[in-house]
């Protein structure tokens, strides 16, 4: 018996060693795969690099905002954040540098080639796309946000997981909650009074319990970590040219604060969510100052569009839900999509279910939660885009793949 467990053991021993070796040989298979023909030199790519790697100092700088000895009351947990993140940044810097060299060797490789074919076709194919810029990623978690506007979304889902706190000021003692400052980087130089359901709290508040609700689902069924925003990419689509300066300038802003409030964002400016991928025409709300010109729409028979006066239309991206979502969403995650475009929720959504993207999504695991402002008939100035909804009883076919509604039903908001 002593044998046969001895002879067990050395099997079991030889089998793991084995499969070790195997799985280190395919890791540095896998880095050299990454590296040619072209480098990579966008943060997120290097980041999904480390991450396939090395995973386990790609998850350091995470675990290390996790971990309970990080108490932002003590002088030196900055000091140890800064240590990280310093550290952190030399890791990416030297895998950057790594990439670059091995293309540049390619590169000069292949230019020193003799044959006149080869050398040709060898450095065009060093040469195309050498130096790429990938801003959208795949995630496990992703917000989707159709009508960025001026970005205000964004900040109001950061600010959707900052602390309550009692004001002090009120004879009511009512609670607010903090707001960012993107410029300044400060927490509570703007508040929302929740308790009175200011309308500005509507896109936090539904954010925050519909992350908690798939926290409670997810820990129930798998026994995961919770998530928080700052493990959400968001990807905003805005088609009001007026904004883009502005939302280039507050994306920057964000993906350089330390820490990140938010994993990774992007804004595709100059894009609108639209019924097929390709250019078109936006018209553009030009007196509804006060509101950033909410009213810009695809229809131009919108009702601000029409008090704009005629020849507001500039030509825009048209960006359908599907694609968006196989670009940007992995197995197994969660993702929030709020829409809010005047009237172009009908033909965005349409799509979608014809595409059938939302059941494919849900079959291997994906939690969808949208939010979205349906506008009636008075606001789009037509009948036609409402009827054709009701006839295809598109909320029901999207309901019948699993996508949840706010707080478990459809929520409209109708102006």
């Amino acid at each position: 018996l002593v044998l046969f467990s001895v002879l067990a053991f050395y099997i079991e021993f030889h089998h793991w060693f084995n499969m070790q070796e195997i799985r280190t040989r395919n890791e540095n298979i896998e880095v050299k795969s990454h590296v040619a023909p072209s480098p990579i030199t966008s943060w997120a790519q290097i980041e999904d690099q480390m991450n396939r790697i090395n995973p386990k100092k790609a998850r350091h700088f995470r675990e290390f905002l996790e971990s309970s000895e990080v108490d932002p009351v003590k002088g030196n947990s900055v000091e140890e954040l800064d240590t990280t993140l310093d550290s952190l940044e030399d890791q990416r810097a030297s895998l950057n540098s790594e990439l670059i060299q091995k293309w540049r060797g390619n590169f000069e490789e292949a230019a020193a080639t003799k044959n006149s074919e080869q050398h040709r076709s060898r450095t065009k194919e060093f040469a195309t796309n050498a130096f790429t810029v990938k801003n959208l990623r795949k995630c496990k978690h992703v917000i989707l946000d159709f009508g960025s506007n001026i970005g205000d979304s964004l900040i109001k889902i950061i600010d959707s997981s900052l602390p309550e706190f009692d004001s002090g000021v009120s004879p009511d003692g009512k609670k607010l909650h903090h707001s960012l400052n993107v410029k300044s980087g400060n927490v509570g130089d703007g508040v929302y009074d929740f308790r009175k359901g200011d309308p500005k709290w509507i896109l936090p508040k539904w954010i925050k319990q519909t992350i908690h609700n798939y926290n409670v689902l997810k820990k129930n069924q798998f026994k995961t970590n919770h998530v928080h925003p700052e493990d959400y990419c968001f990807y905003g689509v805005e088609g009001n040219p007026h904004f883009t300066s502005l939302l280039r300038e507050q994306e920057i802003q964000i993906m350089n604060m330390v820490p990140r409030p938010i994993r990774h964002i992007h804004f595709l400016t100059e894009h609108i969510g639209a019924g097929s991928d390709g250019p078109t025409i936006l018209y553009l709300d030009t007196v509804n100052k006060k509101q950033n010109f909410w009213g810009s729409s695809i229809f131009n028979t919108h009702i601000d569009v029409v008090s704009s006066g005629p020849n507001t239309g500039v030509p825009v991206m048209g960006i359908t839900l599907t694609r968006l979502l196989k670009e940007t969403v992995l197995p197994g995650g969660h993702v929030l999509i709020k829409i809010d475009i005047e009237g172009g929720e009908y033909q965005l959504l349409e799509e979608a279910i014809n595409s059938s993207i939302f059941c494919n999504l849900t079959r291997v695991g994906v939690k969808i939660d949208m939010l979205s402002e349906f506008h009636n008939a008075k606001v789009v100035g037509s009948e036609e885009p409402i009827k054709k909804w009701k006839e295809m009883e598109g909320e029901k076919k999207i309901k019948k793949c699993g996508v949840g509604y706010g707080w478990g039903k459809f929520t409209q908001f109708m102006r």
